[in-house]
């Protein structure tokens, strides 16, 4: 290196590799290459949101994970280690490993779930695999919730986010709903798509002070809710008319919320807001597809 080179101090350079990866992540496997210190550098978020069987080309730059697998497995490399500790937010549609990845993800705080009937896996452990969750969305899959009623309290001690949907059960799960939901400490935000657990929509609100938005996804409906004068008065109560197969991508929503935290929980609670605040009438619960991102 000629003394006329310009250098930059480290410090300055590795904010400048980090700006880059932070703006589009999709950069970051090329900017790896440049050197073994840069490497060092964004690998750990490159590992910060991994999307596992999603095909759709990101618009985050997001990477969708081909290499997960021989990360996983080089138990001897750095890269298994840096995955374990960095990894805060994981997607997994439709993958046959995904209870092998979750036990890498020891610092997990955001997961989206998908499976399918064959493959239902265990997901009454997932507390005990990722015990540092925050918020949890899973789809087709046996809800843990239902593992261990009336000791959730020990199973998701940091949950705040909570979306039950895809999968229906039958009453009287409701009951163990219930009991499993209220004893969520750290829970301020649910939502539901379950006509049939409608019924404790209400004890949910009275049994949760801490609850901040309780979403229900709801179609078109041609009858009112079990104590639906009492859930009007609550404002932490809103109900978006949205076909739940057709009119909404969750796993779209999802990922805008990683990456703007602009996401449905930030919706809702833009609504909650204005009706506070008297800019929405507080008669007013329900919200529309199409109003959705127009008005909130």
């Amino acid at each position: 290196m000629r003394s006329s080179d310009p250098v930059f101090p480290p410090e300055l350079e590795r904010c400048i590799f980090e700006i880059c990866a932070h703006q589009s992540p999709v950069l970051i496997t090329k900017l790896m290459l440049v050197a073994w210190r840069v490497k060092e550098w964004l690998e750990p978020i490159l590992y910060r949101t991994i999307l596992l069987g999603y095909t759709n080309p990101c618009p985050y730059g997001y990477p969708v994970s081909s290499f997960l697998s021989g990360v996983i497995h080089d138990s001897r490399g750095k890269s298994r280690e840096r995955f374990r500790h960095s990894c805060r937010n994981l997607l997994v549609l439709h993958c046959d490993q995904w209870e092998q990845i979750l036990e890498g993800c020891c610092r997990l705080e955001n997961l989206y779930l998908c499976g399918s009937s064959q493959n239902t896996g265990h997901s009454s452990d997932l507390s005990a695999v990722v015990p540092m969750l925050k918020r949890l969305h899973m789809d087709n899959l046996p809800h843990p919730l239902l593992s261990s009623p009336g000791s959730s309290h020990t199973v998701f001690p940091h949950l705040t986010h909570l979306e039950i949907l895809g999968v229906s059960y039958p009453r009287p799960l409701d009951e163990i709903y219930l009991s499993s939901i209220t004893s969520l400490p750290q829970l301020t935000h649910l939502s539901f798509n379950h006509q049939d657990l409608e019924d404790i929509f209400l004890s949910i609100l009275q049994n949760c002070l801490q609850l901040q938005v309780l979403l229900h996804f709801d179609g078109k409906r041609d009858r009112p809710f079990a104590d639906e004068d009492s859930l009007v008065k609550d404002v932490r109560f809103v109900v978006c008319r949205v076909d739940y197969l057709q009119d909404w991508n969750w796993v779209e929503d999802w990922l805008m919320g990683v990456d703007s935290e602009i996401d449905y929980w930030c919706r809702a609670e833009r609504f909650i807001a204005k009706r506070r605040a008297g800019e929405i009438d507080a008669s007013i619960f329900t919200i529309a597809r199409d109003e959705w991102y127009s008005s909130a």
